[in-house]
């Protein structure tokens, strides 16, 4: 199961944790700006982040989780 992640800036799994990797990799500068044809003509790309999976979903769901 992928990770529940809080809100952003300042992302965290809420059931691991673990920081947002990509999060990270944006603030630290470790990402390639690539040119496209959207509105703002480029994107971002991440080839050194990892995702990983939660090694341990849903433990801190409660019944007032939406």
């Amino acid at each position: 199961m992928t990770h529940r992640w809080s809100g952003w800036p300042g992302a965290y799994c809420q059931d691991c944790f673990c920081e947002d990797p990509f999060e990270i990799a944006l603030a630290d500068g470790n990402y390639i700006e690539v040119e496209d044809d959207s509105e703002m003509g480029f994107h971002y790309e991440f080839p050194n982040v990892v995702e990983t999976e939660c090694p341990c979903p849903g433990r801190n769901t409660n019944e007032y989780d939406f």
